[in-house]
């Protein structure tokens, strides 16, 4: 409820219609409207109507997730009406897909270190597969024994969801291998690789780690496994694939894009804010139209495009979930000393590349590179959300020297600056009550966190580990002792 004269701003949505299903032809959507209600509180009498706005799903579909929405209150006995109010709205519509996922061609390269025995042993592969976007149900296959480490065909699985949630699921692939002198024996686990879905409907070629959870750091690595999927997708009851180029679709950016997180995971936020002094790539103009590609363990996020400009502002999040090979590694001391560290560090580290984005021609204009270990070397503890700087614009955020504000010193009260880490306790629990927890939606609650602040060459980039609902702080090795969980980065 607003006072009088009130204006109230909020980081992330206040999620009204958490989920919705309709069916519905492309062609019916102007049809179909959403009507905005503003009404007014008598104490005394009835609550009167006193604004309101209607968009048809066609006028969703074909703008942003995010915009503002003028309320109008008509004048009794004319059709002229009048703006009393504007709100910002984040309304998401996408359409549901049957998505079938093809598998063939994978291959488990082994390491080094592996001895020769258990190379030359068969080998199968165990797939675990996500079957709807909001259901935590999984498909479970085996491929069929194998004595070259090589499965032309792993199986046909199929998906039903939207193409956001497909590429906030993952899938995990086992590696069994069989004892030939125990045949009676079940085959035993190798190691498991976790392959995030992000990439899929725009990169076939699939390429991760088979890890195993092991205190010696010798075995914890087993080897690689590579392999294709591909997708066909097609609308829900539609027995064909359809290949059509202009689907009805909302780009997902911004707040739109934070309630969309699983908050059951935890988050390495990328902040992205400008980069400065590019080339030009257009020299008709002299200028670009750059769009920056951020990657961290095979997934890839991508900014928005800025056109005509060597100087771009994005002011953009973007999120990786960290997936952990183990639960584990973030309760048991002893894992938490040494497979947690391994395991962070095969993820490699983030990369930054800068690229200009033509119809035509993609030119590649810059690059950089952050290593998870700088976190910690160089971090300072502060109170982050997953919705922090979110709806911010450009000239409000800058401090006298032009750097982003985000680079002020945010300390907590009585903390000093040789403060060691080791006084700090682990935290499970967002930084406020639980009173005010149901009182904010989670995407505002605080987390204790590591920040890094630095420029990278030509960009200026605030880089986090947000902690998400299920928050934790872990005792990390890596090149020195220092703490992992809730974690930012400035660069």
């Amino acid at each position: 409820m607003l006072r009088p004269g009130e204006f109230k701003a909020l980081s992330a949505p206040l999620v009204i219609w958490p989920f919705k299903v309709f069916l519905l032809p492309y062609n019916q959507l102007k049809s179909f409207c959403v009507t905005i209600e503003m009404w007014k509180i008598n104490e005394l009498s009835f609550n009167t109507l006193y604004a309101s706005a209607k968009l048809t799903l066609q006028e969703i579909v074909d703008s942003e997730q995010e915009f503002q929405i003028l309320l109008r209150r008509k004048i009794a006995g004319k059709k002229r009406s009048y703006e009393v109010h504007k709100v910002r709205v984040s309304l998401m519509l996408s359409e549901v897909f049957d998505i079938d996922l093809s598998f063939d061609s994978w291959w488990f390269l082994p390491d080094k270190a592996m001895p020769q025995k258990i190379r030359e042993v068969p080998k199968q592969l165990l797939f675990s597969v996500p079957v709807r976007g909001r259901s935590g149900d999984r498909n479970r296959r085996k491929t069929p024994i194998s004595q070259m480490n090589f499965w032309p065909s792993a199986g046909l699985f199929r998906y039903r969801g939207s193409l956001q949630s497909i590429s906030n699921n993952y899938i995990t692939v086992t590696l069994l291998y069989s004892r030939p002198k125990e045949w009676y024996r079940p085959p035993a686990h190798l190691g498991l690789c976790i392959m995030a879905l992000k990439s899929v409907l725009q990169y076939p070629l699939f390429r991760g780690i088979v890890k195993k959870l092991t205190t010696d750091p010798r075995k914890f690595q087993q080897g690689e496994l590579v392999g294709n999927i591909r997708c066909f997708i097609r609308s829900v009851g539609i027995h064909e694939y359809e290949e059509i180029p202009n689907r009805p679709a909302q780009p997902l950016a911004g707040a739109a894009l934070v309630t969309q997180l699983n908050l059951r995971e935890q988050y390495l936020v990328v902040r992205l804010f400008k980069c400065e002094h590019l080339p030009a790539a257009n020299v008709d103009s002299y200028s670009s139209d750059p769009i920056v590609k951020i990657k961290w363990d095979a997934m890839v996020n991508t900014s928005n495009k800025r056109e005509n400009t060597l100087r771009p502002v994005y002011n953009q999040n973007f999120y990786f979930p960290v997936r952990l090979l183990d639960p584990r590694e973030r309760s048991n001391p002893t894992l938490k000393q040494t497979a947690l560290p391994l395991d962070l560090y095969t993820k490699g580290p983030i990369s930054f590349e800068v690229w200009d984005n033509d119809e035509l021609t993609s030119d590649f204009l810059g690059g950089a590179e952050v290593h998870l270990n700088a976190v910690w070397r160089e971090g300072q503890w502060e109170e982050r959300c997953l919705a922090e700087g979110m709806g911010q614009e450009d000239d409000k955020t800058r401090l006298p020297d032009g750097r982003p504000a985000e680079f002020a010193t945010k300390r907590h009260e009585g903390e000093d600056d040789d403060d060691e880490e080791e006084d700090d306790e682990d935290r499970e629990e967002p930084l406020i009550s639980s009173s005010a927890q149901r009182a904010t939606v989670p995407y505002e609650w605080p987390y204790r966190t590591l920040v890094l602040r630095k420029i990278l060459g030509e960009f200026i980039v605030f880089v986090s580990l947000c902690v998400s609902l299920l928050g934790f702080i872990c005792k990390y090795s890596f090149m020195h002792k220092c703490v992992y969980p809730p974690i930012e980065v400035s660069v």
